[in-house]
């Protein structure tokens, strides 16, 4: 697996989860939360996606994953403060994303290929005008 996350690259981690994932490495407020959720994927999947993402970040900080200082924003978005790493992490139907960027701001969202998404409302309520407009050209009807 590549770890190294250049200037201005995003980098994009699928994970699936593992019943067998190490969760050695993750911060006592992260097994707390994996010891919140129930038992089987969901579990499993937060775990394997939080160790993931640690191996990242320790890779580029030169320090263990579980020394990684992650903290959460208020919308519960992982970040690590004075770095460069943006990060985001997404889960949906068994699989996992972890995206890292360098020097640039980051979303995911993991959607099911089968759900029905309303993109004029998603456009309208998310988007800026010009960005709408390029999205709008190419949708489905």
């Amino acid at each position: 697996m590549r770890w190294e996350v250049s200037k201005g690259e995003i980098v994009l981690f699928p994970v699936r989860p593992d019943a067998s994932a190490n969760s050695d490495c993750l911060s006592e407020t992260e097994q707390n939360a994996a010891q919140r959720k129930r038992q089987g994927a969901v579990r499993d999947a937060y775990i394997s996606c939080r160790t993931v993402l640690r191996h990242i970040l320790a890779r580029h900080l030169s320090c263990e994953a579980s020394s990684v200082p992650i903290r959460l924003t208020e919308k519960g978005k992982p970040f690590v403060p004075d770095c460069d790493l943006s990060v985001s992490i997404s889960h949906a139907k068994g699989l996992s994303l972890v995206a890292v960027a360098r020097n640039k701001h980051i979303g995911v969202d993991l959607e099911p290929a089968d759900r029905k998404v309303d993109v004029d409302m998603l456009a309208r309520n998310y988007l800026s005008a010009s960005k709408k407009n390029k999205l709008l050209a190419v949708a489905e009807p």
